[in-house]
């Protein structure tokens, strides 16, 4: 009977789980076939409705099927429509809706509308309504539809629930479909007035609303259903021309006929076209606003000053574009941008110069996009700024390559917030001598991963030389750092060069935040004064867990061997303790020290939270510099700090096995003792 009832219980719980496969929106928005939505809220247009922008008007089922509704809110006695914004424009394409619902026996008040939008002047309609007494349901149009020839409709009468909505928009014709589950062509139209087709990007929507505003006659809810959603993007190899030198009256089609201005140049361009562009300098600045396209250098290095602009390169919201061989020189006046892309997919920026300005090279919000081979010095701020800061959003896939970075007010590569799966390799950062005696500003960073979820990275093969803080890590998880090179040297008696890992940043707002599982192996660290600095600030609530150092080179040449520490674990400024059940699972392994110190500034911490495990040539020492020797290895401890009642239980036989620290006060020297080292050391 027990095993008769734990079944049951087992299926019902199961048939939860299925059930509870429904995905509703989050913030206003939902994502279904491969892109984001953005759900309309408020009161506006179309034809003032209330738009709501919730899971009780719009929901994605277990079988993948979208549902909109129009509904009446019997809490505010408002009737609530449905809009969905794409995440992306196009310029020309074949977008494809497929609906499983009775459209043909919806309310003659109700809107269909499945669409492309600029502006109310630049519109590409599919619509389903009978405008209150227009006998016939099916309407075509391109905006402005009061224009003779841009509107035509046609009866709907479909035999079952199951249609196809096609919009097949290209330079020379609009072609708009609407068939039957069979593939039976219940209407369709050509417009092919060349003058009216939209050349521009246009985002791509659809909605369910109500004419006026006012209820269905029949006062009851409606709800739409589509079932799949398409694009096939219009492609085009036509390859186009400009120079400094040419004319926007020319075609643009060969080299000597080039247009003159990007503003231009760039309005002619379609999907799967290629602007080269020819060397000097140029009038104005590119805003890319049209996806698919290449901009690439065509006869030397043409170059786009920033001038009164705040960006050389823009572009916001398109996807697979990709800039080639360009220079682009800035201008130190904040938050200028010199190549700056935003909210966008699929870019790649290679072969470019980023010179003199205030950010070099910015992405925000952008995935699956790549930043390779390019020359970027005398920053402002950053080198290469990969964010997502404040975005409520998560860029992933990023490849940052081969990259020449030099001379930054502030970090050379920075990820910063929600950067995930991505990759920093081959890339050379560091500061110039030039720049140095010139009196440059000096920046924090070589490079810096920090305020919070960036997870799964490869850090490899980069070297970054001659900086202050070669490297620095907030809030890293699940990630791997191998084969660098990272040199510090840079010191201004405020700062030292470090390898800095850190659960700091005041505004990283997570639950609990830190490093967790970390691989940082087979690097080289030369000239670092705190070659692996942990460091805590402005919080209690960080973890230090799962990191692993192994077969790394420590190779420093100061004078002062004892000022310089190859591991050192501090509080910070606001004296935030590292204490029990802060750091786990610590682990050193096959390191080659060439003087291994351990400054520690904290109170106790668990057992076995730092390991040692085959590491040569451990020094640690004491406050005199004695050392201490077992088993042909040199230990000692050396202990730098100016604060009261440093050591509290017995924190040194949790560092090092078999060496126990006594209390001490002030700057008396610290007792230290040795017993069997095997454990330890072995």
């Amino acid at each position: 009977m027990k095993k008769i009832i734990f079944i049951t219980f087992l299926l019902l719980s199961l048939m939860c789980i299925t059930a509870s496969a429904t995905t509703y929106p989050v913030g206003g928005v939902i994502h279904w076939k491969g892109y984001d939505w953005t759900l309309k809220s408020g009161y506006t247009g179309p034809s003032y409705n209330y738009w709501n922008n919730t899971g009780v008007n719009c929901w994605i089922d277990d079988d993948n099927k979208l549902h909109m509704m129009i509904r009446n809110n019997t809490e505010t006695g408002n009737w609530e429509c449905t809009q969905l914004n794409n995440q992306y424009s196009w310029t020309y394409g074949t977008f494809t809706w497929e609906t499983e619902s009775q459209i043909d026996e919806f309310d003659p008040r109700t809107v269909v509308g499945l669409y492309t939008y600029k502006d109310d002047n630049h519109e590409i309609d599919i619509e389903y309504s009978n405008w209150v007494d227009e006998p016939n349901k099916t309407q075509y149009s391109v905006q402005p539809n009061t224009i003779t020839g841009n509107k035509i409709t046609y009866p709907l009468n479909i035999s079952g629930n199951k249609v196809t909505h096609i919009m097949e928009w290209k330079p020379t014709y609009i072609r708009f479909k609407t068939l039957e589950e069979n593939g039976s062509v219940i209407s369709q139209w050509n417009y092919t007035n060349i003058s009216g087709i939209p050349t521009d990007a246009e985002n791509l929507r659809m909605n369910f609303w109500l004419i006026n505003g006012l209820p269905p006659n029949n006062n009851s809810n409606h709800e739409l259903v589509l079932t799949n959603f398409t694009v096939q993007e219009y492609t085009n190899n036509q390859t186009y021309y400009i120079s400094p030198t040419g004319n926007d009256s020319n075609n643009g089609t060969k080299p000597d006929y080039p247009f003159k201005t990007f503003s231009y140049a760039i309005s002619q361009l379609v999907s799967g076209n290629t602007l080269l562009v020819e060397d000097g300098t140029y009038p104005d600045q590119i805003t890319v606003n049209k996806s698919n396209i290449t901009i690439q250098a065509y006869n030397g290095t043409p170059t786009i000053p920033i001038g009164n602009s705040t960006r050389c390169i823009y572009g916001t919201e398109v996807s697979n574009v990709i800039i080639d061989g360009l220079n682009c020189t800035g201008a130190n006046v904040t938050d200028t941008c010199n190549i700056y892309f935003r909210f966008c997919d699929n870019i790649t920026v290679k072969n470019c110069r980023s010179v003199d300005g205030y950010d070099g090279l910015r992405y925000y919000v952008c995935n699956d996009s790549i930043i390779d081979n390019n020359y970027i010095t005398n920053m402002n701020q950053h080198g290469i700024h990969n964010f997502c800061q404040n975005s409520g959003h998560t860029a992933r896939n990023v490849t940052i390559s081969r990259n020449n970075v030099s001379n930054c007010g502030h970090n050379m590569i920075d990820f910063h917030s929600n950067c995930t799966d991505s990759r920093i390799t081959g890339n050379t950062v560091f500061f110039t001598d030039e720049w140095i005696a010139a009196g440059g500003v000096f920046g924090n960073q070589g490079m810096a991963v920090h305020n919070g979820m960036c997870d799964r990275l490869l850090v490899d093969n980069n070297t970054v030389r001659h900086t202050f803080m070669p490297f620095a890590i907030n809030n890293l998880n699940d990630s791997i750092i191998r084969d660098n090179y990272f040199e510090g040297g840079l010191m201004d008696g405020s700062r030292d060069s470090q390898i800095n890992i850190a659960g700091v940043e005041s505004d990283v707002k997570v639950p609990v935040f830190g490093v967790f599982n970390l691989t940082f192996k087979n690097n080289t660290l030369y000239n670092i004064n705190d070659s692996i600095l942990f460091y805590v600030d402005n919080t209690d609530n960080f973890r230090f867990q799962d990191i692993l150092f192994e077969n790394n080179t420590f190779s420093n040449n100061y004078a002062n061997a004892y000022q310089h520490k190859e591991f050192y674990l501090g509080q910070g400024a606001q004296a935030h303790n590292v204490y029990e059940g802060r750091i786990s699972n610590l682990v050193f392994r096959d390191n080659k020290f060439n003087n291994f110190t351990i400054n520690w500034m904290s109170n106790t911490i668990s057992p076995d939270a730092i390991k040692f495990e085959n590491t040569s040539a451990i020094s640690i020492h004491t406050n005199n510099g004695i050392p201490f020797t077992q088993n042909k290895k040199t230990v000692s401890l050396y202990i730098n700090s100016s604060t009261t009642d440093v050591w509290y239980g017995d924190p040194v036989t949790y560092l090092i096995a078999g060496f126990i620290g006594t209390p001490r006060t002030g700057t008396a020297p610290l007792n230290v003792s040795y017993t069997d080292l095997t454990e330890g050391l072995s």
